[in-house]
């Protein structure tokens, strides 16, 4: 099969399922990140136009998130008879107003969000959780939903070490550049243990702008804790 897929390619997550999906099907891409403001608004207008003949070349369309440039290719599958599969998981089905965060709390992007999810022929939230919110956000107003779990190839990792080895370096990564991303990805938290567990070694990574003077006023008086800014390569870096 051909598949249009649209999502935030620069993610390593997207790029290992690109990789899965190469391997048996053809696909043609669009980036969802689009930017903001006017830039973002005229990105959307060039997006759009070529995914519409990029579905019409294809024969499904794969959609990681729900967003704004996801419901033109959506309607335009679904009005030529083509499969459309979106994974749930992230902004799309997150609300938390407390922090100005999630799809719903702007008009114009939740009805690309919402229309996309409704129009779809198939959706594949994370987590219960995210099956979840889907339900509560839409009201019920969406396609069929199947959870579909995140994979993690857990033996690139520990092959390495021996089974029981001692560990002592606690380490998370995170591209959070401004205070609504570095709230939710818990990197607040994540200091905080390692204030409360001083007999570990913590490193937090990639932080950039805002949220790398949060962590490192956050952190100042954490002497257990490195904050190592970003943006940091996975392979060379990391």
């Amino acid at each position: 099969m051909k598949f249009f897929f649209v999502g935030p390619l620069n993610s390593s997550f997207v790029k290992n399922d690109i990789k899965i999906l190469e391997k048996e099907h053809k696909l043609s891409f669009e980036d969802a990140a689009i930017g903001r403001g006017l830039k973002g608004m005229f990105n959307l207008a060039l997006v759009s136009l070529r995914s519409i003949y990029k579905t019409l070349v294809s024969d499904a369309v794969f959609c990681w998130f729900a967003d704004y440039t996801t419901l033109v290719p959506t309607l335009t599958a679904r009005l030529f008879g083509k499969k459309v599969y979106v994974i749930a998981g992230g902004f799309d089905v997150t609300n938390l107003p407390e922090i100005n965060c999630g799809a719903k709390l702007r008009k114009g992007r939740w009805f690309c969000v919402s229309n996309t999810f409704r129009f779809a022929s198939k959706i594949f939230p994370v987590s219960q959780y995210a099956s979840n919110q889907l339900t509560n956000l839409t009201e019920g107003r969406h396609a069929k939903a199947e959870i579909l779990y995140n994979c993690i190839d857990s033996e690139r990792f520990i092959s390495q070490f021996e089974e029981n080895s001692k560990r002592d370096l606690i380490v998370t990564v995170s591209q959070a550049d401004n205070y609504i991303e570095y709230i939710r990805k818990g990197s607040d938290l994540f200091i905080k243990s390692a204030k409360e567990n001083p007999e570990y070694k913590f490193v937090l990574a990639g932080l950039r702008g805002e949220a790398l003077n949060l962590a490192n006023n956050d952190a100042k008086d954490v002497d257990n804790i490195d904050i190592i800014p970003g943006p940091l390569s996975l392979y060379e870096e990391l």
